[in-house]
Formats: structure tokens, C-alpha cells, sequence
């Protein structure tokens, strides 16, 4: 659903009972164009702004998890400018998707100053403004120059767009605002392209290149023909080495591989070490697939898991493969997690993000009445629910926390009790002595946003 004129006027009412009479208390910069504003009052509900294209939003979030500001210049303004700023109103501007919130600000010299900020949600033209109590514009997060319709330019009045084409719907608020959370995970997807993009357009080409070369691989192997052709040739020089005219059929249908320089035994003795070549060439490339597919296994649980990683994990896999982030700080070492787990109706789902994680949850921490859970058919995290009880509502959660850090909107788990599992040979693979399987249509948004508070497990 499209944000309107009448979805911002009932949001302003609801924010206003909310944030009205607190304090800006911060602003976290979730990726370029999608802001957090974090208020004294009802810090739990926090406003959610996006600037995104031509799909603005506004909405409430319920997110406990800490999302750490990227920084860059509109950042540093708003967070310099508005931070700390009493809320006197907040507002709708003229039948338009706009929302003002009235500020009292105050300055390093502790002098008040009433300030207004603006926030444009037209498609297209979305935009963040802060102005005087002159409506002077202070900062903006897009200028727009003095010959375009609504100028944006700064020490300069703001005006408010005119002949703006607003859409005459009477929308439904409750049914917006539940659209909200999947534009926040959609948000988090761009904070982590952002930020960490070259690294997961390296694993991508990483991918492709492995992709390729097992493609390669694999045509040779196939290609047995061409090795017995070398063998049978051979063969039949040296069964009709004296008989010439039969010799000399045979060295016509094969002269693209008959070397008329060579005696025949000469040529028997090179087509055979073609042969073997050929064959220990096989031998050699049927390792390496193994070795190859293992390599794809990993890089494509990295891409999986990429949006749920936290920063020290990036940074790992950069190091593990070689790759510099640019403006990435490495952090002081801490110690490493154990798994991760959320908490969904008072009950730990617990998971692990790589084979070291999934083989310790799985055959060290987990009881035998616990439940495991993998996705079928793909690799991915092992899931489990901690506890002897297990509902249908329990295992929809858990099945779909398994389908989502696949990579994953849909598909069936498999899953069974702990104690009807054991190790396969290499770490992290299971294996499922017995099993029941379960079908997830659509993962929830809900599921999403439960995944981006999820804690670590760090053995005391």
C-alpha cells in the first residue's frame, strides 16, 4: 500500500499520543535512505522514516534489537542538529504526505531555539528538512536547485509543495502499519548491501568462478569417449602393425590422431600416454569436484546468512577469504559465540551460522528431548527448538527460521528428536536415523524481524 495524505494525517495523531512532550533521544541511519528515530517516551516504539525511491514510509517499529548508525553526512547532521530536541507536536501539512514535528532545540550555550523538522514522503521526491522558526532551511538530506518547482536550497525559506497529486483514499491504517515490518527488513537487506556489498559480490563471483570450473570439470570426465577412442586405437595399431593394407584403413579413418612421423608402435606408445593422461586427468578432476562442491556449499551459506551476520562475522569471512573491506575497523577480539538463538513465546530456538556452530549446538549443547530441524533438500543452519515440548505453532516458527537462513520464502524441514540424530563425516553434517517433514508456504515478516534480535550463546 502506497503512503497517502490520510495515512499520514492518522500516523501524526498516533505519534503525537506517543512522542509528543519527550525528547529525539537518537537517530540510527539503517541504510542510506531509511532512518530510526529513537524517542525518550515509548523508547520500545520506535519511528520508522524511509526515503526509498519511489515506495516512501513512515511507520512504528517494535525493535529491541540495537541497530548500530552507518555513518556519513546525513548522519552527522541530523543526530548534531536534532538529537536531544524537545517535541512540542507533531503534525500533517496541508492534506499532503508530509509530516512536521515541532522541536525546541538547544544550543551548546543553552539557548532555545524553535525548530521545525519536515518530512517530505512523496514518491520520488521523498525527502528530510530542518528548518528555523522562520521556516529558513538549516539542512536538508536532498537540495534541489532554485529553477526546479519546489526548491530546497539552504539560508532559504521553505515552501511547501504546491499542486502535489495526492491520491483521495480513505486508507486503513492498522493494515499499512502491518506492512511496515516487511519495509524494515527490506531496510536492513540495504543497510547490509551497503555496507558490506564488495564482500558479497565476491563470494557471488566467487560462486560463478567455482560454478564454471566444476562445469569444466565435469564435461571432461564425461567425456570418456575421447579417452577410449586414444586406447582402442592404440590397440588396433598394434593387432594390425603387419598388415598393411588393414594398417593403412585404420590410419585413414584415424588421421587426426596418427602421426605419419611416428613409426606405428611410436604411435600406439603416444596414444596410450594420451589415455592414461586422460584417465588420471578424471581421477584427479573427480577430487577436486568434491572439493568444489564443499567450497559452493560454503560460499552459498554465506550468501544465506548474509543479512543476519553481525559486523566481527563479516569481518571473519573477509579474513578467511583474503578480502579487504575498505572503512571496515576491525574490532577489539571478543569472544567467539557458540550459536545464536531467538525467543519465541518463552521458548529458545537456537541456530547456528556455520558448520563449527551447527556441529556444538547440535551434538554438544542440545538435550536428547530437544528438537532438531533442517531444511530439506538444501544446506543450511541446524535448528533447535529447546524444549521437550513441542507445539504446532513451535515447530511453524522453527521450520521457518530453518527455510529463511537457507535462502529461502517457502519449502519443508525435516525434523526429529535430538537423540535420533548423529554425525555424519564431516563437521556439521547429520544425519536423521528417523524423521517426520513439514511444509511452510510463506514465512512471515514477523520471522524476519524476530531473527534481527537474535542473541549470541557465549559459554560462561
Amino acid at each position: 500500500m502506497k503512503i497517502s495524505a490520510n495515512l499520514i494525517e492518522k500516523i501524526a495523531i498516533e505519534a503525537q499520543n506517543s512522542y509528543q512532550n519527550s525528547y529525539i533521544e537518537n537517530i540510527s541511519l539503517v541504510s542510506p535512505c531509511d532512518f530510526l528515530f529513537i524517542f525518550s517516551k515509548n523508547r520500545k516504539e520506535k519511528l520508522f522514516v524511509s526515503l526509498f525511491n519511489n515506495d516512501p514510509a513512515i511507520s512504528f517499529i517494535e525493535e529491541t534489537a540495537s541497530v548500530p548508525t552507518i555513518e556519513n553526512k546525513d548522519n552527522e547532521w541530523l543526530r548534531k542538529e536534532v538529537r536531544d530536541s524537545y517535541v512540542s507536536d507533531i503534525h500533517s501539512i496541508k492534506n499532503d504526505r508530509i509530516l512536521e514535528i515541532d522541536l525546541v532545540h538547544v544550543d551548546d550555550l543553552f539557548n532555545k531555539e524553535e525548530r521545525h523538522l519536515i518530512i517530505e514522503l512523496i514518491p520520488l521526491k521523498s525527502n528530510i528538512i530542518l528548518v528555523n522558526s522562520d521556516y529558513q532551511v538549516i539542512k536538508a538530506i536532498h537540495y534541489r536547485d532554485e529553477l526546479t518547482s519546489h526548491p530546497i536550497v539552504v539560508n532559504q525559506k521553505y515552501d511547501f509543495p504546491q499542486n502535489s497529486v495526492v491520491p483521495d483514499r480513505d486508507d486503513d491504517l492498522e493494515e499499512y502499519l502491518k506492512e511496515g515490518i516487511s519495509r524494515y527488513n527490506a531496510a536492513l537487506s540495504r543497510r547490509h548491501k551497503s555496507i558490506y556489498s564488495p564482500l558479497y559480490n565476491y563470494v557471488k563471483s566467487r560462486i560463478k568462478t567455482d560454478e564454471k570450473t566444476k562445469k569444466l570439470m565435469e564435461e571432461r570426465i564425461n567425456d570418456k569417449e575421447s579417452s577410449l577412442r586414444y586406447k582402442d586405437l592404440a590397440d588396433l595399431i598394434l593387432t594390425y602393425q603387419s598388415e598393411t593394407e588393414e594398417l593403412n584403413k585404420i590410419i585413414e579413418e584415424n588421421k587426426d590422431l596418427y602421426d605419419s612421423l611416428l613409426s606405428p608402435i611410436e604411435n600406439a606408445n603416444k596414444l596410450y600416454k594420451k589415455y592414461h593422461k586422460l584417465q588420471n586427468e578424471q581421477f584427479v578432476f573427480a577430487s577436486e569436484i568434491e572439493r568444489l562442491n564443499a567450497e559452493l556449499e560454503s560460499y552459498q551459506n554465506i550468501i544465506n546468512l548474509f543479512p543476519y551476520y553481525t559486523n566481527e562475522e563479516y569481518i571473519d569471512i573477509a579474513s578467511q577469504l583474503h578480502f579487504q573491506i575498505k572503512g571496515v575497523r576491525k574490532d577489539v577480539k571478543k569472544r567467539r559465540p557458540l550459536f545464536y538463538y531467538v525467543e519465541y513465546n518463552g521458548v529458545k530456538i537456537a541456530f547456528g551460522k556455520n558448520s563449527a556452530q551447527n556441529n556444538y549446538l547440535t551434538f554438544k549443547f542440545a538435550q536428547k528431548n530437544y528438537t532438531f530441524v533442517h531444511i530439506a533438500g538444501y544446506s543450511g543452519s541446524h535448528v533447535i527448538v529447546c524444549s521437550s515440548e513441542l507445539n504446532d505453532d513451535l515447530l511453524k516458527e522453527a521450520a521457518s527460521i530453518s527455510i529463511v537462513l537457507s535462502g529461502q520464502e517457502s519449502g519443508s524441514v525435516h525434523y526429529c528428536q535430538v537423540k535420533d540424530t548423529k554425525k555424519g563425516d564431516r563437521e556439521g553434517l547429520v544425519i536423521m536415523k528417523s524423521y517426520k517433514k513439514y511444509h511452510v508456504n510463506k514465512i512471515k515478516e514477523e520471522t524476519k524481524l524476530l531473527l534481527n534480535n537474535m542473541k549470541p550463546y557465549i559459554k560462561s
